[in-house]
């Protein structure tokens, strides 16, 4: 299957819902293919084994139909269901239920575990591209790993939607891991909402930080896609993706 379903935990990272050790199974799915690798990491309110809001039966989910019904299977979307997939998805789960502020904490800590399994697959894989799409604080988990992570480790990060602050955006993206890698944020104004919580009930790296949604850094690096600009639409649909109505 060219899916691996991996958790982050407190003794560092575990295949999900099995007790066999992880890195000799990640590393035989690495070494039987060429393909791109990706890493999908989900967002706020969802962690591993939480009946309904786990990721890997919701949105990391590979059935046509996953548990919930507004939920839509990313590895699927991503081609990775087909087991004559070139490439290999990475489903990474982590804990973020609780509150807020426990889930902004843990996104941190998971970032770190994030970027030792970036170092581990580029230098087992150093000819295989890595990317990495995940959204809400998960966008925030891929940037923590930024900073830990060695140069050249990842290629591209796509961030949906992304919660975090402008300023450790910026950090981020110019550490040395980040000035290496190609990244798409996704916006809308219909996340606004979600914006205006996060930088009145988490406290900012810097005063008066906005979100990265409402402020993108600017960095050569970073193109920032938003989703509500009515140019954008008509492109997008002109290049056969459109998108559904607000």
């Amino acid at each position: 299957m060219p899916l691996l379903r991996i958790n982050a935990t407190d003794r560092g990272l575990a295949l999900h819902g099995s007790a066999q050790p992880l890195w000799p199974t990640l590393n035989a799915r690495v070494l039987a293919g060429d393909g791109p690798i990706v890493i999908m990491v989900h967002g706020f309110r969802f962690a591993p084994g939480a009946g309904a809001d786990c990721p890997h039966v919701h949105i990391l989910s590979t059935r046509d139909e996953p548990t919930h019904w507004k939920a839509l299977s990313w590895p699927r979307a991503l081609g990775f269901v087909d087991g004559d997939s070139p490439g290999l998805g990475i489903a990474l789960g982590w804990s973020a239920m609780g509150s807020l502020w426990q889930a902004f904490q843990c996104a941190q800590d998971t970032g770190a575990l994030l970027a030792q399994l970036l170092d581990h697959l580029r230098q087992l894989a150093p000819h295989r591209p890595i990317h990495a799409i995940g959204h809400s604080m998960g966008a925030r988990v891929i940037l923590t790993a930024l900073h830990h992570a060695r140069p050249g480790s990842l290629n591209r990060a796509l961030l949906l939607a992304p919660a975090e602050f402008q300023s450790a955006a910026a950090e981020a993206l110019n550490s040395p891991a980040g000035r290496t890698v190609e990244v798409f944020s996704i916006t809308s104004g219909e996340n606004d909402l979600y914006d205006f919580a996060l930088e009145r009930l988490i406290a900012p790296p810097v005063p008066g930080d906005r979100t990265m949604g409402a402020c993108p850094p600017r960095t050569a690096n970073l193109v920032t896609l938003q989703l509500d600009d009515p140019n954008v639409l008509d492109l997008l649909s002109t290049r056969g993706l459109p998108v559904a109505p607000p």
